[in-house]
Parts: C-alpha cells; sequence; structure tokens
C-alpha cells in the first residue's frame, strides 16, 4: 500500500525483509516505534513537561499513548473481539479528553465492524464506533 494522508504506514525495515509475511512486519515495525517512544518518553517529560501547566494531565495523557500502543500490539497479535473492546475502551477511559485517541480508536471498531458479512453485527458495531462521539468526554 502507498503511504498517503488517508493511510499513513510507517515501515522500518530494510529491503531484503520483503519475503517476510506482511503481518510480521507490520507487528515488528509497531514494536519499533513503540521502543522508540519508550527510549525517548523520559527526556521528552524532562524538556517539555516542565512548560506545561497541568503536568498531570500531560503525564495522564502519555501514559493513555502508550496504553494504546500496548493495545494495538494486542490487536496485531489477534485477541478475541470482546477483548479488544475492553482494550480500547480502558485506554480512552484513561484520558478521555484525547481527541487523537478518540479518533484512532474509532477507526479500529469501525474497521472491525467493516469485517463482518452480516449486516445486523456490521451496523451493531459500528453503533459502538459511533458511541465513542456521542458520549460526554
Amino acid at each position: 500500500p502507498v503511504n498517503r494522508y488517508e493511510h499513513p504506514r510507517y515501515e522500518f525495515y530494510p529491503p531484503w525483509a520483503y519475503t517476510r509475511d506482511r503481518q510480521e512486519q507490520v507487528r515488528a515495525n509497531h514494536d519499533f516505534m513503540l521502543e522508540l517512544k519508550l527510549a525517548a518518553h523520559a527526556e521528552y517529560m524532562a524538556q517539555v513537561g516542565a512548560g506545561f501547566a497541568d503536568d498531570r494531565r500531560l503525564q495522564r495523557t502519555l501514559a493513555a499513548e502508550f496504553r494504546y500502543l500496548y493495545a494495538f500490539s494486542r490487536f496485531l497479535a489477534g485477541v478475541s473481539l470482546d477483548e479488544h473492546y475492553r482494550l480500547f475502551d480502558d485506554v480512552l477511559a484513561a484520558a478521555p479528553w484525547n481527541d487523537s485517541l478518540r479518533a484512532r480508536i474509532y477507526a479500529q471498531y469501525s474497521y472491525l465492524a467493516s469485517t463482518r458479512r452480516d449486516p445486523a453485527t456490521r451496523a451493531m458495531m459500528m453503533r459502538r464506533a459511533t458511541d465513542l462521539y456521542e458520549a460526554d468526554p
């Protein structure tokens, strides 16, 4: 797939790795991004955190971002539908004001809905996605 605004992708593997399974590549890339973010977190907080009026809110926001990345790793590993919803609902509950997280979780939920063949199931799952925007953060 092309790296586009509508479907951004990150790729950090050498050309000879193209013989690997695509899902394995996606998981490896995601894990690499998570490692980079974890490694930079303490320094980032030391440099940027001091300038925020609400340091606690910034910490909660970043903690929720890490929870999202872990939950997405679990999604890539193939967790059950119930576990998927539990993980991502917990992420949003950690920082309900984070619209970026809300949009990414909406994308996850709507993607899951789109994979269902039964129209009633697809509609029910899509309602779960749209409910993310109807609830008060």
